[in-house]
């Protein structure tokens, strides 16, 4: 039992490649919380990226990455993403990292993943994951990524990032955070919401967690406020890594994206038969046409991309405008059948059952 509780965390072993930045004075120095003098402007923190995306909002087009849980031997699939995400046509303007990016000994890990985006294609933005967080890990994610909850705006869309890991074990958010949330979502501009935080919530994705996978994911702390407030709140996608799959469904409403394939195992994944799932190596593109005024509809294109360009499978998501829609602002969820000739327009795609706009009882 202990062996497959360490799998299904992800506690297995990885090479760690050679050439990382050495950060072992966070482990002789216990009380140390700053970047050391020859680290400081190695790589941005979350508050300097947001603010590096918002200063680049043209209105146009908008095309962004999620990815999580990037470990893996020599941190070679989390490398080979990044170059294939630079050669992306049009490039993506940010990287949402969804946490665990790290194992231990953490030290030597985060020197590796420092080193492995000193020269990325475009700002990341980080969230904390469990494996994060251990050891010297907390330490180091505040030194150089500074502030697990916070927000920025781009245009008429506003990006949410959240802290749910509280301890090695201890997932969920607190009412503190829970009325951070609320807070930051009750405007009525920007009017596009989403949210990521690294563990998902377990309702939303029961169908794709059969038992005994069930046993060890176990719901969120405050989780049915937490999906509330989502659903409330007209939230348009909220995404989570944490397990190293990929799932896209619409729960309330809300489109709900899970998105850990960025390179560690999951041969103890179950196999689910079921619509806009993977085990695959991937990463999630986000394709945004700008359209109009912020009144009118909303609609994008999710790709799930694996090595090599190769995309898995597409879908297009939308949500009417606040002056058209019938009391109900959900998002619509609809599969792709194949590649458009522009990224950006989902076309006339076939509706699936892949969820729907309506509210769930």
């Amino acid at each position: 039992m202990a062996l497959i509780l360490a799998l299904l965390t992800g506690r297995c072993r990885y090479s760690l490649e050679d050439g990382g930045y050495d950060l072992s004075r966070f482990r002789d120095d216990p009380g140390l919380t700053a970047v050391p003098e020859e680290f400081r402007g190695l790589v941005p923190t979350n508050g300097e990226a947001a603010r590096a995306i918002s200063a680049r909002s043209g209105g146009g087009d908008l095309r962004f990455v999620v990815i999580g849980d990037t470990i893996s031997d020599d941190n070679a699939t989390f490398r080979t993403f990044l170059d294939e995400i630079a050669a992306l046509d049009p490039r993506p303007s940010f990287i949402v990292h969804l946490g665990d990016r790290v194992v231990s000994p953490v030290v030597e890990y985060y020197g590796t993943y420092l080193k492995a985006i000193a020269d990325t294609p475009c700002p990341i933005l980080h969230v904390d994951g469990n494996h994060d967080v251990r050891e010297e890990g907390g330490r180091i994610s505040r030194a150089f990524f500074g502030e697990t909850d916070f927000t920025f705006d781009l245009d008429d869309r506003r990006f949410v990032f959240m802290d749910n890991v509280h301890g090695d074990e201890d997932f969920g958010f607190s009412r503190e955070q829970l009325a951070w949330l609320d807070n930051a979502l009750k405007a009525p501009h920007p009017s596009r919401k989403f949210v990521f935080a690294h563990v998902p919530p377990k309702a939303p994705f029961r169908r794709i967690t059969p038992w005994p996978a069930s046993l060890f994911t176990p719901p969120l702390e405050n989780e049915r406020e937490f999906l509330d407030i989502l659903a409330r709140r007209n939230v348009v996608m909220a995404a989570f890594g944490h397990r190293h799959i990929h799932a896209s469904l619409v729960y309330n409403g809300v489109l709900m994206v899970i998105t850990g394939g960025g390179g560690q195992r999951n041969f103890l994944e179950p196999t689910v038969r079921a619509p806009l799932f993977t085990k695959k190596r991937h990463y999630t593109l986000v394709d945004i046409p700008a359209r109009g005024t912020s009144f009118g509809p909303f609609e994008g294109i999710l790709s799930c991309m694996g090595k090599d360009h190769e995309a898995l499978f597409r879908s297009s998501f939308a949500q009417a405008g606040p002056l058209t829609a019938i009391g109900n602002l959900g998002v619509a969820l609809r599969a792709l059948p194949a590649p458009g000739d522009h990224p950006f327009w989902p076309g006339s795609a076939a509706p699936m059952p892949l969820g729907a706009s309506s509210r769930t009882p």
